[in-house]
């Protein structure tokens, strides 16, 4: 099985030894103890998933989630966060920005292994079933993770590149919404509204297209082309 290369991002050094020390069999590890210019790194680094710490000074996990998901050569690259601090708060802020997966540091490291492979595999299992995938005026490249509409890039952040991904590659059907929360985030817990603003981004960014992705009453997520 490939090894797949992780960066974690923590302002702990201690918490970067253990993680690489626990983790180094199973995935190539990196590690930043500065997340000042997180970007540059990981455009650097070019990892896999990165792994990021929520509470850091000068600029926090949440920050640099976003400055990774703006970025377009960054914002397809899967994002965990990794914290101790598992409060409604922390973690309903985190989800929000739809990462793949919260870990919590209480998690045994058998789970936390689990889920990133699992994270992982399935976006290697997807990357693999089309080099490409196109609906009416708009195209999906999964050698690099783009969308571009007559040609023109769109950019999307990875949970909008895999919402978009699954609904196209079922165009001609129903989709139940739970079907597809299932595909794109597992087993991890979302809420409603995280969903239905991912929802509305992806539509917004996507409007020059020449179909719309409509929602019924049923919760099923349907295709209309123009």
């Amino acid at each position: 099985m490939k090894k797949y290369s992780l960066l974690y991002i923590d302002d702990n050094l201690l918490n970067l030894e253990m993680f690489e020390d626990i983790f180094e069999d199973d995935f190539v590890i990196s590690t930043k103890e500065d997340s000042v210019d997180a970007l540059s790194c990981v455009k650097s680094v070019k990892p896999d998933m990165v792994i990021l710490d929520v509470h850091m000074p000068v600029k926090d996990g949440i920050q640099v989630f976003r400055e990774l998901a703006a970025d377009e050569e960054t914002a397809c690259i899967p994002v965990m966060f990794y914290s101790m601090d598992d409060s409604d708060e922390t973690v309903s802020k985190a989800l929000l920005l739809g990462p793949e997966d919260f870990l919590v540091r209480t998690m045994s490291s058998s789970q936390i292994k689990a889920r990133i492979l699992n994270k992982l595999l399935k976006t290697s299992d997807s990357n693999e079933e089309k080099t490409s995938l196109r609906c009416e005026n708009l195209e999906l490249c999964m050698d690099n993770f783009q969308a571009s509409i007559e040609g023109e890039e769109v950019s999307l952040t990875s949970i909008e590149f895999k919402i978009l991904y699954y609904i196209l590659m079922k165009q001609e059907e129903r989709i139940p919404k739970e079907e597809l929360i299932k595909y794109v985030w597992g087993d991890t817990t979302v809420v409603s509204r995280a969903i239905n603003t991912h929802m509305t981004n992806l539509r917004n960014k996507i409007r020059p297209a020449n179909f719309t992705i409509k929602i019924n009453r049923h919760n099923q997520i349907h295709v209309v082309k123009s």
